[in-house]
């Protein structure tokens, strides 16, 4: 449906309805989104600091063993 049938088929009360509705939702799903980025980013952290520790163990046991 494009804009102008919108306008042209629904009172202004209900096109006003619909838009707040769209931007509640929208809203959530920015909001969700955010949640998503930080868990994804907290999962990325763990990972870097496992493999600098993997890292660092290889490397002293490399200098132990010499």
């Amino acid at each position: 449906m494009s804009i102008k049938d919108l306008l042209q088929n629904h009172s202004e009360s209900q096109i006003h309805q619909s838009i707040e509705a769209e931007l509640i939702r929208s809203h959530n799903e920015i909001r969700c989104a955010r949640g998503d980025l930080n868990k994804a980013t907290s999962r990325l952290n763990f990972c870097i600091e496992a493999i600098k520790s993997i890292q660092e163990q290889q490397s002293e046991t490399r200098t132990t063993s010499k």
